[in-house]
C-alpha cells in the first residue's frame, strides 16, 4: 500500500513554528515540489514532524518506507 503525500499551508499571513504526528509507518520524509519532484529531505523524529510556515507557503511531505 503506497503512503500518501501530506501537504500543509499556512492560510492567514503570518509566520510561525508547527508540528504534526505522522501516524504512519514511514522511513524517510521528503519535501516535494507541486510536480512531486524532490525539494529536500525533512527532519523529523520519531513519529512527529517539526515544521516553520513563511506566510502563505505550501509544503507536500511524501512519505515512503
Amino acid at each position: 500500500m503506497p503512503l500518501p503525500l501530506v501537504r500543509f499551508h499556512e492560510a492567514h499571513g503570518g509566520r510561525g513554528p508547527g508540528d504534526a504526528d505522522r501516524g504512519l509507518p514511514a522511513q524517510r520524509l521528503t519535501a516535494i515540489d507541486l510536480l512531486e519532484r524532490p525539494l529536500a529531505k525533512w527532519r523529523h523524529e520519531g513519529n512527529r514532524v517539526a515544521l516553520s510556515l513563511r506566510p502563505f507557503e505550501l509544503v507536500t511531505l511524501h512519505l515512503r518506507r
